[in-house]
Protein backbone atom coordinates (compact mmCIF):
# COMPACT_ATOMS: atom_id res chain seq x y z
CA UNK A 1 0.00 0.00 0.00
CA UNK A 2 2.83 2.21 0.95
CA UNK A 3 4.40 1.47 -3.37
CA UNK A 4 0.36 2.55 -4.06
CA UNK A 5 0.15 5.76 -2.04
CA UNK A 6 3.81 6.90 -3.72
CA UNK A 7 2.95 6.41 -6.56
CA UNK A 8 -0.11 8.06 -6.96
CA UNK A 9 1.42 11.27 -4.63
CA UNK A 10 4.37 11.46 -6.88
CA UNK A 11 2.12 11.68 -10.17
CA UNK A 12 0.06 14.48 -8.24
CA UNK A 13 3.27 16.19 -7.39
CA UNK A 14 4.70 15.59 -11.42
CA UNK A 15 1.29 16.67 -12.12
CA UNK A 16 1.58 19.90 -10.23
CA UNK A 17 -1.70 19.01 -7.91
CA UNK A 18 -1.39 20.65 -4.99
CA UNK A 19 -3.12 19.03 -2.17
CA UNK A 20 -5.55 21.51 -1.06
CA UNK A 21 -6.71 21.43 -5.16
CA UNK A 22 -7.09 17.39 -5.28
CA UNK A 23 -8.96 17.53 -1.72
CA UNK A 24 -11.49 19.81 -3.19
CA UNK A 25 -11.65 17.71 -6.25
CA UNK A 26 -12.26 14.73 -4.84
CA UNK A 27 -13.98 16.00 -1.98
CA UNK A 28 -12.21 14.35 0.52
CA UNK A 29 -10.61 15.47 3.28
CA UNK A 30 -6.40 16.51 4.30
CA UNK A 31 -6.60 13.41 6.85
CA UNK A 32 -7.75 10.86 3.81
CA UNK A 33 -5.33 12.20 1.24
CA UNK A 34 -2.44 11.83 3.29
CA UNK A 35 -3.39 8.83 4.61
CA UNK A 36 -3.72 7.49 0.88
CA UNK A 37 -0.34 9.13 0.21
CA UNK A 38 0.96 7.15 3.33
CA UNK A 39 0.05 3.94 2.55
CA UNK A 40 -2.53 4.00 5.57
CA UNK A 41 -4.89 1.95 5.20
CA UNK A 42 -5.46 1.15 8.21
CA UNK A 43 -7.26 5.02 8.55
CA UNK A 44 -9.98 3.48 6.87
CA UNK A 45 -12.76 1.61 8.17
CA UNK A 46 -14.12 0.26 5.17
CA UNK A 47 -12.03 -1.31 2.54
CA UNK A 48 -15.11 -0.61 -0.39
CA UNK A 49 -14.39 2.74 0.57
CA UNK A 50 -10.69 2.90 0.25
CA UNK A 51 -10.75 1.39 -2.96
CA UNK A 52 -13.30 3.91 -4.34
CA UNK A 53 -11.23 6.64 -3.30
CA UNK A 54 -8.37 5.33 -4.89
CA UNK A 55 -10.20 4.17 -8.22
CA UNK A 56 -11.56 7.86 -8.12
CA UNK A 57 -7.65 9.34 -7.00
CA UNK A 58 -6.16 7.36 -10.02
CA UNK A 59 -8.55 8.66 -12.48
CA UNK A 60 -8.52 12.43 -10.99
CA UNK A 61 -4.83 11.50 -12.21
CA UNK A 62 -4.66 10.42 -15.28
CA UNK A 63 -3.41 7.10 -14.07
CA UNK A 64 -4.52 3.62 -15.87
CA UNK A 65 -7.37 2.69 -12.53
CA UNK A 66 -7.44 -1.34 -13.96
CA UNK A 67 -3.79 -1.01 -12.89
CA UNK A 68 -4.45 0.74 -9.72
CA UNK A 69 -6.90 -1.30 -8.75
CA UNK A 70 -4.82 -4.50 -9.28
CA UNK A 71 -2.12 -3.14 -7.25
CA UNK A 72 -4.39 -2.36 -4.42
CA UNK A 73 -6.61 -5.74 -4.63
CA UNK A 74 -2.94 -7.67 -4.51
CA UNK A 75 -2.50 -5.71 -1.09
CA UNK A 76 -5.41 -6.91 -0.22
CA UNK A 77 -4.63 -10.38 -0.77
CA UNK A 78 -1.11 -10.05 1.10
CA UNK A 79 -2.82 -8.18 4.10
CA UNK A 80 -5.79 -10.28 4.42
CA UNK A 81 -3.57 -13.28 3.90
CA UNK A 82 -1.65 -12.74 7.05
CA UNK A 83 -5.00 -12.52 9.27
CA UNK A 84 -4.85 -15.40 11.58
CA UNK A 85 -7.81 -17.81 11.43
CA UNK A 86 -8.88 -17.18 15.04
CA UNK A 87 -8.45 -13.32 14.70
CA UNK A 88 -11.07 -13.71 12.04
CA UNK A 89 -13.63 -15.96 13.67
CA UNK A 90 -13.62 -13.31 16.72
CA UNK A 91 -14.11 -10.92 14.44
CA UNK A 92 -16.99 -12.65 12.83
CA UNK A 93 -18.87 -13.51 16.23
CA UNK A 94 -18.63 -10.06 17.05
CA UNK A 95 -20.58 -8.83 13.99
CA UNK A 96 -22.90 -11.60 14.52
CA UNK A 97 -24.30 -10.31 17.79
CA UNK A 98 -24.54 -7.08 16.27
CA UNK A 99 -26.91 -8.42 13.52
CA UNK A 100 -28.52 -9.91 16.02
CA UNK A 101 -29.25 -7.10 17.98
CA UNK A 102 -29.93 -4.81 15.17
CA UNK A 103 -32.78 -5.61 13.08
CA UNK A 104 -34.12 -3.86 9.86
CA UNK A 105 -37.50 -2.95 9.50
CA UNK A 106 -37.97 -5.02 6.60
CA UNK A 107 -36.73 -8.22 8.35
CA UNK A 108 -38.00 -7.78 11.84
CA UNK A 109 -41.46 -9.18 12.68
CA UNK A 110 -43.97 -6.83 13.75
CA UNK A 111 -47.27 -7.06 15.71
CA UNK A 112 -49.95 -6.34 13.41
CA UNK A 113 -51.99 -3.41 14.54
CA UNK A 114 -55.48 -4.27 14.61
CA UNK A 115 -57.16 -2.09 11.85
CA UNK A 116 -60.88 -1.17 11.37
CA UNK A 117 -62.40 -2.69 8.35
CA UNK A 118 -63.04 -0.75 5.46
CA UNK A 119 -66.77 -1.73 5.22
CA UNK A 120 -67.39 -0.47 8.70
CA UNK A 121 -65.39 3.10 8.02
CA UNK A 122 -67.89 3.54 4.96
CA UNK A 123 -70.77 2.80 6.67
CA UNK A 124 -69.81 5.13 9.72
CA UNK A 125 -68.97 7.61 7.01
CA UNK A 126 -72.82 7.13 4.94
CA UNK A 127 -74.21 7.15 8.47
CA UNK A 128 -73.05 10.57 9.57
CA UNK A 129 -74.09 11.97 5.99
CA UNK A 130 -77.53 10.90 6.72
CA UNK A 131 -77.52 12.54 10.23
CA UNK A 132 -76.25 15.59 9.15
CA UNK A 133 -78.86 15.57 6.24
CA UNK A 134 -81.51 15.01 8.93
CA UNK A 135 -80.44 17.83 10.94
CA UNK A 136 -80.20 20.19 8.25
CA UNK A 137 -84.07 18.95 6.62
CA UNK A 138 -84.97 19.19 10.43
CA UNK A 139 -83.98 23.18 11.06
CA UNK A 140 -84.86 24.12 7.27
CA UNK A 141 -88.40 22.72 7.41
Amino acid sequence: MEELGLKLKNTREKNGVSKEEAVEDLKITIEQLDAIEAGANKEFEDVYYLKSILEEYAKYLGLDVDKIREEFSEFLFDFTSKIPIDKIKEERQKKEVVIKEVASPYTMEVEEKKRTPRAVLYIAVIIAIIATAFIILKIIL
